[in-house]
């Protein structure tokens, strides 16, 4: 069960993303420091208002040009509508969000061991799920047919 601030947190996200994506932006794009630019922008006071609510709920602020969506859950950068896209290794450039090969929620799943081989799957078969179930047939097979 999501706290009250965890779904402001959430609904906060959606928000931030549906800003960028309408051309609200700030210099200081998604860095989690102090906005410089004056006026304030409404994603900038938006951005201050999440980080805000992200400290209550016990987060630490993130440094580095993407410290936001660092500071964020998967289903919340999920909930932003955005993809980022990151390097990975031995798999190349992937796109991480709605619109990518995988989303976050999807990504956090994977275990470092396997997720080149995974990501690659992801890149040529984008919607593809990961789960934790094995599959096979629920009806006995007559093996002699």
């Amino acid at each position: 069960m999501l706290t009250v601030i965890q779904q402001r947190l959430a609904n906060g996200a959606r928000v931030l993303g549906k800003m960028w994506l309408d051309g609200e932006r700030c210099p200081k794009g998604w860095k989690s420091t102090e906005c410089e630019c004056t006026p304030k922008s409404r994603f900038c006071k938006a951005k201050a208002q999440w980080i805000d609510l992200a400290l209550q709920d016990g987060r630490m602020i993130e440094e580095g040009d993407y410290g936001l969506p660092l500071m964020m859950t998967a289903s919340e950068w999920d909930n932003s509508g955005l993809t980022l896209k990151i390097e990975i290794p031995e798999v190349g450039v992937v796109g991480v969000g709605p619109k990518g090969s995988i989303s976050m929620m999807e990504l956090e799943k994977i275990t470092p061991e396997t997720m080149p081989s995974i990501l690659k799957i992801f890149k040529f078969f984008p919607g593809a799920k990961v789960t934790d179930e094995v599959f096979g047939s629920t009806k006995p097979v007559d093996a002699k047919k």
